[in-house]
C-alpha cells in the first residue's frame, strides 16, 4: 500500500468558502496546533502504559500519521478535504486492514441476487431502466441523514464486521422510514450468518458479504441489539438463531427481472419471512456497474449498502470531499451505507459528492460520515478499472482472478438494498415514488 503522502501528492485542490471561514481544510490548517499523543490517548480512552513498548510503538505510529496529515494540509495549492488525527491514527497496518474487513461477492456462479422471489424481483424491476422507457426525474440531491439510524454511528472496533454493520444499519434506517426504529443486532449477523464458500472471508470477524447477511435475515429474522449486543469478537451463535439454510447456495442471475409485474407483489408465498415483523419483505442486489439503479434505489427504497474502495487516505479523513479515487486502485475492500448525494457549491463552483455513513465511530470523519467525490453521470459509469485481487476486495473461494469495477472508488460494483413495506407517512411517500415510476414504465410499454 502506498504511503499517504504519495497517494495525496497528485490530488487537485480547490479551496471553499467554508474553508476560508475556518470550518474546513485550508492552507492555514497546516499552522493549526496539532494534537499531541497524550491528548490523543485521553480523548480515545487508550490504556497504554507510559514508557511501555506498546506506548512507544503506538506513539511512533501516531507521529508518523500526524506528519502525513500535516504534509497534506500544508502542501501548496487548494484542498478538497482535510486530513488530521482520527481514531485510527495509532493503528498498525494489520489493524487498519481489519477495519475494512469485507471482501465481497464474485463466486463462479455468482452470489444470491435477491430474497422473497417475485416480490423482490418486482421491486428491483422498478429500479432498472429499459431502452425507450421514460422515468420520473430524480432530485438534484437526496439525504437520509435525518433518520435515527444515521445519528447512531456504529463502531466495529477490531472485528472485521463492516459487512454485518452496514447491513444492520441499512435495515435500521429502513425501519425508521417504513415503521418505527428498531436497533437491530449486528452481533447476530457476525455470529450466525453462514459463509460456506468463503465469500468476503471465512465469516464473522474475518469477513463476509451483504448478500449473505440479507439472505440470513430474510429466512431467520434479526433480533434487537439488547437481546444480542455487539461484542467486537466472534461469539458462538445460539442454537435457536442458527441459519435455517446453513449451506446457502449461490444462484445464477434471474432471466429477466423486467418481465415481472407489480401484481406479483400480491401473490401469496408459502413462506412468511420472520423479518416481516419489522417490515422487510425482501432484498435485491443492484445491477453491477450501473448508476441509475443506485440512484433510484436510494431515492425510492432508502439507504443502500454499497461496496467501496476505502484507501489508505481514509484513515486520516477529517472533513471535506474525499477525492482520491483512482482507476489504478479498484480493489473493493469495505461495505458502508450510502445515505445520500448532493453538491457542495462552495467547492469548485459545485463539486458533486456521495454521502456515506461509515462504521468507524463518530470520532472519525464528519461525525462518522464521509463525503466522497461523485462524477458527472456519464463519467461516473465509465470510471472503471480492474480489481486485480478479488480475494482481498471482492472474491469468493474459487471465483475469478479479476473483476471489472466501475464508479468513484468502485461504488457501482456490488450493492444491495432491502425492500420494506409499512403504514407510516414516509412509507406511503415511498410507495408513491415507486408507483409513479412503475406507472410511467407500463404506460410507455403499452404505447
Amino acid at each position: 500500500m502506498l504511503a499517504l503522502g504519495i497517494l495525496l501528492s497528485a490530488l487537485p485542490h480547490v479551496v471553499s468558502a467554508r474553508e476560508a471561514d475556518g470550518e474546513g481544510p485550508r492552507q492555514g490548517a497546516c499552522g493549526e496546533k496539532q494534537m499531541g499523543f497524550d491528548t490523543f490517548v485521553r480523548k480515545h480512552r487508550r490504556s497504554y502504559k507510559v514508557g511501555s513498548k506498546e506506548y512507544n510503538d503506538r506513539k511512533a505510529l501516531f507521529e508518523q500519521r500526524s506528519a502525513e496529515a500535516r504534509a497534506h494540509n500544508c502542501r501548496p495549492g487548494q484542498h478538497f478535504w482535510k486530513a488530521g488525527a482520527t481514531t485510527l491514527s495509532d493503528r498498525t497496518e494489520e489493524e487498519l486492514a481489519k477495519t475494512r474487513g469485507r471482501k465481497g461477492s464474485s463466486a463462479k456462479t455468482g452470489q444470491k441476487e435477491n430474497g422473497a422471489g417475485p416480490a423482490a424481483k418486482a421491486r428491483l424491476a422498478t429500479l432498472e431502466t429499459q431502452s425507450g422507457v421514460i422515468v420520473p426525474p430524480l432530485p438534484s440531491s437526496v439525504s437520509w441523514e435525518h433518520l435515527e439510524a444515521m445519528n447512531e454511528i456504529f463502531d466495529q472496533g477490531a472485528c472485521g464486521s463492516c459487512w454485518a454493520s452496514a447491513t444492520a444499519v441499512m435495515l435500521r434506517a429502513h425501519t425508521d422510514i417504513y415503521q418505527q426504529h428498531q436497533n437491530l443486532s449486528v452481533q447476530q449477523l457476525v455470529s450466525c450468518v453462514p459463509n460456506p464458500e468463503e465469500c468476503g472471508g471465512s465469516g464473522g470477524c474475518n469477513g463476509s458479504t451483504g448478500e449473505l447477511a440479507l439472505d440470513y435475515v430474510y429466512y431467520n429474522g434479526l433480533r434487537n441489539d439488547l437481546e444480542f449486543p455487539y461484542e467486537e469478537r466472534d461469539v458462538v451463535c445460539p442454537d435457536h438463531l442458527g441459519a435455517r439454510h446453513p449451506d446457502p447456495a449461490p444462484q445464477p442471475n434471474s432471466s429477466s427481472f423486467l418481465a415481472i409485474r407489480p401484481a406479483a407483489l400480491d401473490q401469496a408465498t408459502a413462506f412468511l419471512s420472520p423479518a416481516s415483523s419489522f417490515g422487510m419483505v425482501g432484498w435485491s442486489r443492484l445491477p453491477a456497474n450501473k448508476l441509475q439503479p443506485l440512484y433510484h434505489a436510494l431515492y425510492r427504497e432508502g439507504p443502500v449498502a454499497v461496496s467501496i474502495v476505502a484507501g489508505y487516505a481514509w484513515n486520516a479523513y477529517v472533513s471535506g470531499i474525499m477525492n482520491n479515487c483512482s482507476q489504478q486502485d479498484m480493489v473493493v475492500n469495505h461495505l458502508v451505507v450510502l445515505i445520500g448525494y448532493g453538491t457542495d457549491d462552495s467547492i469548485a463552483d459545485g463539486t458533486k459528492y456521495w454521502h456515506i455513513q461509515n462504521s468507524w465511530g463518530d470520532r472519525w470523519g464528519e461525525d462518522g460520515k464521509i463525503r466522497m467525490i461523485r462524477k458527472d453521470d456519464a463519467e461516473e459509469e465509465s470510471f472503471c478499472g480492474m480489481d486485480t485481487d478479488p480475494l482481498i476486495g471482492t472474491g469468493c473461494k474459487g471465483g475469478p482472478s479479476q473483476v471489472w469495477v466501475c464508479g468513484s472508488c468502485g461504488i457501482l460494483f456490488d450493492n444491495v438494498v432491502a425492500h420494506f413495506q409499512g403504514t407510516s407517512h414516509s412509507a406511503q411517500l415511498m410507495l408513491q415514488r415507486r408507483g409513479q415510476q412503475e406507472l410511467m414504465r407500463i404506460s410507455t410499454e403499452r404505447a
